[in-house]
């Protein structure tokens, strides 16, 4: 299975994240809308990851992003199993 475990510390409290493969789909949403990769933003990919899994019930979130993020004291991964990002699908022509 594909997996995200760790810890974050947001706004002082920290929160044990398991994250699968639903939201390793939502980064690859973001980063792409982003022009991201786990390669070039390792610290975005787990902040997202961790969002995105704190939020799961509630999604969408009613906080965004960008401003949950200011309150990311630190990230901790403790396992992650690298999965490629998925590809786009070619078109007909």
């Amino acid at each position: 299975m594909i997996t995200f475990k760790g810890q974050i510390e947001v706004g002082g409290s920290v929160v044990d994240v398991t994250a699968g493969p639903w939201e390793l789909s939502k980064w690859e949403e973001y980063a792409a809308r982003h022009n991201l990769s786990i390669e070039t933003a390792p610290i975005t990919f787990a902040m997202y990851i961790s969002y995105v899994a704190i939020h799961r019930e509630e999604w969408p979130p009613k906080i965004g992003y960008e401003a949950w993020a200011k309150d990311v004291g630190d990230v901790q991964a403790v396992d992650v199993d690298e999965v490629p990002p998925t590809e786009k699908a070619s078109t007909a022509a």
